[in-house]
């Protein structure tokens, strides 16, 4: 029992990816994410933001829809219909990173 207390403290007995198991697109995403997408978004893609939705665990499609149109993809309703996001084309090659960074939060 002692044992398994000890390995439980230095394991840290959660379940959350340790940050030696990141990729370096989750590290790119993450930068981005806190970069640019906290004006609106919370640093906690988990909460909700001053001006937008949570997005944690957004799919591929939703997020570049959203970056490139500002948008939801047809058939998917908003979150928040009143609220509208302004485009952000210039981080189309960054698409990929952000959403691998979204994506660890499922």
């Amino acid at each position: 029992m002692i044992i398994f207390t000890i390995v439980a403290i230095f394991t840290g007995c959660n379940n959350k990816t340790s940050s030696s198991e990141q990729s370096e697109a989750y590290y790119r995403g993450q930068s981005i994410y806190r970069q640019v997408c906290i004006s609106c978004h919370n640093i906690d893609p988990r909460k909700v933001g001053s001006l937008a939705p949570d997005i944690a665990g957004s799919d591929l499609e939703l997020i570049r829809s959203m970056i490139m149109t500002g948008k939801p993809p047809k058939g998917i309703k908003p979150k928040w219909p009143d609220s509208k996001m302004a485009p952000l084309p210039n981080l189309k090659d960054k698409i990929p990173d952000i959403y691998e960074y979204l994506s660890s939060f499922k």
